[in-house]
């Protein structure tokens, strides 16, 4: 006897659904892996930052960049007519922007220094301290390029700089270190710790768990449906 039409249908969207609920799991399976590795990237990244802090501070006065997070002190003078902000940048709650000074070193390169972030109604403070930290070039994304409003950035690479202050590309950007009131600065990689991720794929994970159970569960209340074959 063939099965009805209606029948086969009703066979089919429960199949449908079924593989629709294994693809989820596996999708959500495939995103905590991928938020785990991310985790580990990053206790590496945060191990050799640490590494490299502990290292007594150097001199750079020009010629081969030394290692990221290494920390220095430059040797050559603040270029204060080419210092820049970028805003907004909030901290706290509070909406402020970033001191980046550009420093010459002895053999003419160039380096822009985060000086730290400051609250809006705070004058700039006069350049001093020359001791920093050698940062990787901030990442960031934006729909369309923005153009600065006089000496305000949205976002800042050795391009944008360069074509901005009209002279060669900056080689390296650095984060200025120590306490440095009004200044508030930060320590570690750029971007979230470890951690966060780790919470992301404990997430992840977790609604994998959810997944397979759900799966469980409908396939144990549709097992009395008759096969369109039989």
């Amino acid at each position: 006897m063939a099965t009805p039409v209606s029948q086969v249908r009703s066979i089919a969207r429960l199949r449908w659904a079924m593989a629709g609920l294994l693809g989820l799991v596996l999708l959500t399976l495939l995103l905590g892996a991928w938020q785990m590795s991310r985790a580990l990237e990053k206790q590496a990244l945060f191990a050799q930052y640490r590494a490299a802090s502990q290292q007594a501070v150097a001199t750079w006065s020009g010629g081969a960049l030394p290692a990221e997070y290494r920390r220095v002190r430059l040797q050559g003078r603040w270029l204060v007519e080419r210092e820049l902000t970028l805003a907004p940048r909030t901290h706290d709650g509070r909406i402020g922007f970033e001191v980046i000074s550009p420093f010459q070193l002895q053999d003419g390169q160039v380096v822009l220094v985060n000086r730290g972030w400051l609250a809006g109604d705070n004058p700039v403070p006069p350049a001093r301290d020359s001791a920093v930290e050698l940062m990787p070039w901030p990442r960031f994304f934006e729909l369309a390029a923005t153009r600065p409003e006089g000496r305000q950035f949205q976002n800042i690479d050795a391009a944008r700089y360069a074509a901005w202050a009209g002279g060669p590309l900056p080689v390296a950007y650095a984060r200025a270190v120590g306490e440095s009131a009004p200044f508030v600065r930060f320590a570690g990689p750029l971007g979230i710790g470890p951690e966060r991720h780790l919470g992301y794929a404990a997430t992840w994970w977790a609604m994998s768990v959810i997944g397979l159970l759900l799966c469980w569960r409908f396939y144990r209340s549709n097992r009395g449906v008759p096969d369109a074959s039989s």
